[in-house]
Protein backbone atom coordinates (compact mmCIF):
# COMPACT_ATOMS: atom_id res chain seq x y z
CA UNK A 1 0.00 0.00 0.00
CA UNK A 2 1.33 3.39 -1.02
CA UNK A 3 1.30 6.36 1.37
CA UNK A 4 -1.48 8.35 -0.34
CA UNK A 5 -3.75 5.25 -0.85
CA UNK A 6 -2.80 4.50 3.06
CA UNK A 7 -3.91 8.22 3.74
CA UNK A 8 -6.88 7.93 2.28
CA UNK A 9 -8.18 4.96 3.46
CA UNK A 10 -7.49 6.50 6.77
CA UNK A 11 -9.35 9.38 6.08
CA UNK A 12 -12.50 7.42 5.29
CA UNK A 13 -11.92 4.84 7.69
CA UNK A 14 -12.55 8.01 10.38
CA UNK A 15 -15.29 9.67 8.66
CA UNK A 16 -17.13 6.29 8.19
CA UNK A 17 -16.81 5.24 11.65
CA UNK A 18 -17.52 8.62 14.05
CA UNK A 19 -20.48 9.95 12.66
CA UNK A 20 -19.04 13.35 14.38
CA UNK A 21 -16.02 13.27 11.96
CA UNK A 22 -15.98 16.18 9.19
CA UNK A 23 -13.08 16.67 7.20
CA UNK A 24 -11.27 19.94 7.24
CA UNK A 25 -9.15 21.52 4.61
CA UNK A 26 -6.28 24.02 5.85
CA UNK A 27 -6.78 27.31 5.34
CA UNK A 28 -3.54 29.73 3.56
CA UNK A 29 -3.80 31.50 6.94
CA UNK A 30 -3.37 27.47 9.13
CA UNK A 31 -0.70 26.84 6.42
CA UNK A 32 1.24 29.60 7.46
CA UNK A 33 0.83 29.44 11.30
CA UNK A 34 1.48 26.02 11.00
CA UNK A 35 4.96 26.85 9.56
CA UNK A 36 5.73 29.51 11.54
CA UNK A 37 5.00 26.79 14.40
CA UNK A 38 7.36 24.37 12.53
CA UNK A 39 10.56 27.09 12.26
CA UNK A 40 9.68 28.32 15.83
CA UNK A 41 9.06 25.70 17.71
CA UNK A 42 9.57 22.63 16.29
CA UNK A 43 12.87 22.89 14.25
CA UNK A 44 14.76 24.40 16.95
CA UNK A 45 17.79 22.90 18.68
CA UNK A 46 15.90 22.69 22.13
CA UNK A 47 13.23 21.64 20.58
CA UNK A 48 14.53 18.37 19.15
CA UNK A 49 17.81 17.78 21.24
CA UNK A 50 17.85 20.34 24.13
CA UNK A 51 14.66 18.10 26.01
CA UNK A 52 15.91 14.83 25.11
CA UNK A 53 16.46 12.36 28.08
CA UNK A 54 19.93 11.44 28.93
CA UNK A 55 21.60 8.87 27.21
CA UNK A 56 24.97 7.71 26.53
CA UNK A 57 27.36 7.61 23.53
CA UNK A 58 30.51 5.07 22.92
CA UNK A 59 32.13 4.67 19.33
CA UNK A 60 35.67 4.05 18.54
CA UNK A 61 37.88 3.40 15.22
CA UNK A 62 41.11 2.74 14.23
CA UNK A 63 43.69 5.15 12.78
CA UNK A 64 47.20 5.38 11.78
CA UNK A 65 47.79 6.87 15.23
CA UNK A 66 46.26 3.87 16.99
CA UNK A 67 43.29 2.59 18.36
CA UNK A 68 40.96 5.07 20.14
CA UNK A 69 37.32 5.39 22.28
CA UNK A 70 34.99 7.92 23.03
CA UNK A 71 32.41 7.61 25.66
CA UNK A 72 30.46 10.52 27.00
CA UNK A 73 27.24 11.31 28.65
CA UNK A 74 24.32 13.60 27.24
CA UNK A 75 22.46 15.43 29.17
CA UNK A 76 19.25 18.30 28.03
CA UNK A 77 21.36 17.83 24.26
CA UNK A 78 25.01 19.46 26.22
CA UNK A 79 28.20 17.02 26.93
CA UNK A 80 28.25 15.99 30.92
CA UNK A 81 31.12 13.84 30.50
CA UNK A 82 33.97 12.60 27.60
CA UNK A 83 36.55 10.51 28.21
CA UNK A 84 38.85 9.45 25.64
CA UNK A 85 40.70 5.91 25.90
CA UNK A 86 43.00 4.18 23.66
CA UNK A 87 46.60 3.23 22.52
CA UNK A 88 47.11 6.64 21.03
CA UNK A 89 50.32 8.69 21.74
CA UNK A 90 50.46 12.21 22.50
CA UNK A 91 52.31 14.80 24.58
CA UNK A 92 49.55 16.30 26.33
CA UNK A 93 47.18 14.77 28.51
CA UNK A 94 44.10 13.96 27.07
CA UNK A 95 42.05 15.43 30.10
CA UNK A 96 42.25 18.99 28.65
CA UNK A 97 40.27 18.13 26.03
CA UNK A 98 37.98 16.11 27.83
CA UNK A 99 37.22 19.05 30.80
CA UNK A 100 37.01 21.60 27.67
CA UNK A 101 34.09 19.48 26.20
CA UNK A 102 32.54 19.67 29.36
CA UNK A 103 29.00 21.81 28.76
CA UNK A 104 29.84 21.97 25.17
CA UNK A 105 26.19 21.75 22.86
CA UNK A 106 25.97 18.08 21.40
CA UNK A 107 26.35 19.27 17.51
CA UNK A 108 29.51 19.00 15.25
CA UNK A 109 29.47 22.79 14.99
CA UNK A 110 29.94 23.24 18.84
CA UNK A 111 32.18 20.37 19.19
CA UNK A 112 34.08 21.50 16.35
CA UNK A 113 34.41 24.81 17.80
CA UNK A 114 36.10 23.48 20.89
CA UNK A 115 38.17 21.51 19.52
CA UNK A 116 39.59 24.11 17.20
CA UNK A 117 41.37 25.74 20.13
CA UNK A 118 43.61 22.43 20.51
CA UNK A 119 46.56 21.12 18.60
CA UNK A 120 44.76 17.95 18.14
CA UNK A 121 47.76 16.11 17.15
CA UNK A 122 50.16 17.32 19.90
CA UNK A 123 47.17 15.31 21.86
CA UNK A 124 46.37 12.19 19.65
CA UNK A 125 49.13 11.30 17.38
CA UNK A 126 49.15 11.29 13.53
CA UNK A 127 44.97 11.40 14.42
CA UNK A 128 42.85 14.27 12.63
CA UNK A 129 40.51 16.78 14.12
CA UNK A 130 38.26 15.64 11.21
CA UNK A 131 38.73 11.77 12.58
CA UNK A 132 38.03 12.79 16.16
CA UNK A 133 34.41 14.40 15.00
CA UNK A 134 33.84 11.31 12.90
CA UNK A 135 34.25 9.21 16.42
CA UNK A 136 32.37 11.41 18.33
CA UNK A 137 29.28 11.40 15.75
Amino acid sequence: MKVEEFIEFLMNYVVNNYAESKLYTLTEEDIKNIGKLADEKYSTWEWNYGSSPKYSYKNEMKCKGGLIEFNCNIEKGYIKDAKFFGDFFGIYDVSDIETALKGTKYTEDAVRNTLSKFNIENYFSSISLEQILKLMF
